[in-house]
């Protein structure tokens, strides 16, 4: 009797069961499809220290106000820490809250979502993480729910980025 052995195409389709997402990655940029469909783009995955990458999103639930940030990779199942920070002052491109029914008291400091629950944003991009160095660590474009449902972790995406030397 003769042992079969899984395609890479089977594989494929177990890990899509399995994770709920795909990744499709070129030489400059990198598509994560979520569960429910959405898109997380990337234009470039490796970069230098303080460089500005474009991130787009598409098909997001645009009732779940979601943070968008550059982070450490956590564990599974784990809230995304640290992190480059939300632009709450609209100082800066660190990172974004991006909500269509935000609280009264965040008028001003949030990104609605565009039509089909979609978003693009400039996001500057360090090698250091406060006291964190992601060049010898796992860092990530991260999207997660804001904090008014900090503890739901199903609308987590990551797409990691590597800095050249």
């Amino acid at each position: 009797m003769r042992k079969r052995i899984a395609t890479p195409v089977l594989m494929l389709s177990l890990m899509v069961i399995i994770t709920g997402s795909v990744n499709q990655q070129s030489a400059f940029g990198k598509v994560l499809f979520g569960p429910n469909d959405q898109r997380l783009v990337v234009n470039k995955v490796r970069i230098s220290s303080g460089e500005i990458i474009t991130v787009t999103g598409r098909r997001f639930d645009p009732e779940v106000g979601l943070y968008l940030s550059f982070c450490k990779i956590p564990a599974p199942g784990a809230q995304p820490t640290p992190c480059g920070g939300i632009n709450m002052e609209e100082r800066s491109n660190t990172g974004y809250w991006i909500s269509s029914n935000a609280p009264s008291y965040a008028k001003g400091l949030t990104i609605p979502f565009k039509r089909n629950g979609s978003f693009q944003v400039k996001l500057k991009v360090n090698r250091m993480i406060g006291e964190y160095r992601c060049e010898s660590n796992e860092c990530a474009v991260t999207i997660r729910a804001d904090h008014l449902r900090t503890g739901d972790r199903s609308h987590d995406l990551l797409i990691p980025i590597r800095f050249t030397r």
